[in-house]
């Protein structure tokens, strides 16, 4: 953001390859990634804090949309890492690590969105 503020722009090389490694999903990563989402929510406030833009809000799902998006996708967290654990099994059995990830991310953006709104109103609380 202090970068964009200075003028500077994004250049696009789509010859430029990255590639990153992860390993197949399995359920025994879930609460390392339900930490992971809640940690990225509260950091996202922080980035927020320097930068109040509703640009910055979108970017971290801090508006009314993401929660009712999320909210409803999750069915206000009755989807969640328990009740989907089956389906995540079965999906990972049949060889489809990727799409049970792909399906756990709604209870995972759930949580990072659950995740923005504890630690905005902790701030709101401490007058921040």
């Amino acid at each position: 953001m202090r970068l964009k503020n200075m003028g500077l722009s994004l250049v696009k090389v789509p010859e430029a390859v990255g590639y990153h490694w992860h390993p197949p999903f399995a359920l025994d990563q879930i609460s390392s990634l339900i930490d992971k989402e809640i940690q990225r929510g509260r950091m996202g406030v922080l980035f927020y804090q320097k930068h109040p833009t509703q640009e910055v809000r979108l970017m971290i799902q801090m508006t009314w949309l993401h929660r009712i998006l999320w909210g409803t996708l999750s069915l206000g967290g009755l989807l969640n890492e328990k009740t989907m654990a089956p389906l995540l099994r079965w999906l990972i059995n049949q060889g489809k690590p990727q799409l049970a990830l792909e399906v756990a991310r709604v209870f995972l953006n759930w949580y990072n969105v659950q995740g923005v709104y504890e630690a905005y109103g902790e701030l709101q609380r401490e007058g921040v």
